[in-house]
């Protein structure tokens, strides 16, 4: 083994696919996500594919709904009278 390399269990890793149908966003949006900083990813092997992990998803998704979270949030009662 030349270099060093973060070892993960397999079974909290997620990929793109699986990570996006997690948060229910498509690919690209996740990708988007990435690349803004709104949630770490991994970048693993030559074609430095994305890997996500499992509690950083599940924290995500946590302060999304909490409330005061924003749009994505939607915490807020809305009535129509």
């Amino acid at each position: 083994m030349g270099r060093s390399e973060l070892k993960m269990p397999e079974h909290d890793m997620l990929n793109l696919q699986d990570a996006a149908d997690m948060l229910g966003v498509s690919k690209v949006t996740l990708r988007r996500m990435t690349e803004r900083g709104e949630i770490p990813c991994y970048r693993i092997g030559t074609r430095q594919d994305r890997r996500f992990r499992l509690g950083d998803l599940s924290a995500y998704l946590a302060e999304r709904r909490s409330p005061g979270a924003g749009p994505a949030g939607d915490s807020e009662e809305y009535r129509f009278d």
